[in-house]
């Protein structure tokens, strides 16, 4: 249950929370846990459930001090509240409880948040900020610059924003876009593709890249992770040893008929002799099919048993580990590059 409390009395009302669940006698037992600080920042446009719903699976896996930091205009003042997040991990095992802090602040008392949450932090543990689709404001910068890790969302960002600002403003903070992590699977299923030998060795011959996107996808725009997949492509090719490879043409759409992974529909690669091979979802949408092609006529089909991981699971692996894909900065210079 959350609790609203001033500000002056956060830490006394988190000791009083825990004093509560020593006393219920009817209660499993509690273990409470502490392995990091999240911080959510969200915009008033963002799905505020969705994030709150999300915080409270992350921390079943990963016992935090979180807090949901909002902007919003129609707050009268700043608004906070305290509460606790339990879970048993097995049945008949103790509760292990996190807590959260929720600050809700109009624009006029947002720049009091960053001494807020800081002077709330659990010392020597790691701190993770974790923004929001919705820009937030801008004294975002000062939380981040608290941050070992920030973990943004350039979905719907085609000019990724934040990312630029965070590597011109706070060079020295580590971060994952979710776009980035949501292209894995294509860039798995593309992978496992070009292990082929009769593909590897055709590279010099590929002539265009066609990547389709999906307009919404459980409310995930997939133009900026079709914009990296492409840079991603662009880049590899750049860096493989051998022959100079000629770039591809890389051309981007929006379908809204598709079925979408992570945003993405399909990948179509195009060769100069007419063969081309099309990365797609089945029907069911359980399995990717690549289908190759040649002169528009259908060759073969191919099912490869590979599946993508919901937001929540991703989420939870850029949880246990802080370090940055090697190339992701290479792909966003590139994509940022094209315009």
């Amino acid at each position: 249950m959350d609790k609203s409390v001033g500000i002056e009395s956060i830490e006394q009302e988190l000791t009083a929370l825990w004093s509560d669940f020593g006393t219920d006698t009817e209660a499993a037992p509690v273990i409470r846990a502490c392995s990091m600080n999240l911080v959510a920042v969200v915009g008033e446009d963002a799905d505020r459930g969705s994030v709150e719903h999300m915080l409270i699976g992350l921390t079943g896996d990963h016992p935090a001090r979180a807090f949901l930091v909002v902007l919003d205009r129609a707050a009268p003042d700043l608004e906070t509240t305290v509460s606790a997040r339990c879970s048993i991990p097995l049945p008949g095992e103790k509760q292990v409880c996190s807590e959260q802090i929720t600050l809700i602040a109009p624009p006029g008392a947002a720049g009091r948040i960053p001494s807020i949450v800081s002077s709330l932090l659990v010392p020597d543990v790691p701190v993770v900020v974790w923004v929001d689709r919705s820009f937030p404001f801008p004294e975002f910068r000062q939380i981040s610059a608290m941050s070992d890790l920030v973990i943004l969302d350039s979905a719907g960002d085609r000019d990724f924003t934040l990312a630029m600002q965070l590597l011109k403003h706070n060079h020295r903070v580590q971060f994952r876009d979710l776009a980035w992590e949501r292209t894995e699977f294509w860039r798995r299923l593309t992978s496992l593709l070009f292990e082929k030998p009769e593909l590897l060795n055709k590279l010099t011959d590929l002539s265009t890249v066609e990547v389709t996107w999906a307009g919404s996808d459980k409310g995930v725009s997939g133009e900026s992770s079709a914009m990296l997949f492409g840079g991603w492509i662009s880049h590899s090719l750049n860096r493989l040893p051998g022959p100079e490879y000629p770039l591809p043409g890389i051309t981007f759409s929006e379908s809204g008929e598709q079925m979408a992974i992570s945003g993405l529909c399909s990948i179509r690669f195009t060769f100069r002799d007419g063969v081309s091979y099309l990365l797609a979802m089945s029907n069911g949408g359980k399995c990717p099919v690549v289908t190759q092609s040649s002169d528009g006529k259908v060759v073969s089909e191919d099912i490869y048993p590979i599946r993508d991981v919901d937001e929540e699971q991703r989420m939870s692996t850029l949880l246990t580990t802080y370090e940055q894909y090697p190339g992701y900065l290479n792909v966003l210079h590139t994509v940022t590059g094209w315009k």
